[in-house]
């Protein structure tokens, strides 16, 4: 996929966020435009775990920072969650 491609696949994550009723749903629609942006700018991985904190609590955040944890490869990890708590 070129740049262009990705940005408007990321993009079209904006309008989900802002049409979502509940805040989970918008924070989940956010973390999936970062997700989809990552392609073009790896920055934005860095802003995964803020949106998943907003979208999860307690038992079902840690699952899910866990799971991201093991999914990414060991090269990134450092870098997409640099804090010990992330």
């Amino acid at each position: 996929m070129t740049v262009g491609q990705i940005r408007k696949l990321a993009f079209g994550c904006h309008p989900a966020a802002r049409e979502a009723s509940e805040y989970a749903s918008t924070a989940v629609a956010r973390a999936c435009g970062q997700a989809v942006a990552v392609a073009h700018m790896a920055g934005h991985s860095r802003e995964l775990v803020r949106y998943t904190k907003k979208a999860l609590a307690g038992s079902e955040l840690a699952r899910e920072l866990e799971w991201q944890k093991a999914h990414v490869p060991g090269r990134f990890r450092e870098y997409v969650y640099p804090d010990a708590d992330g």
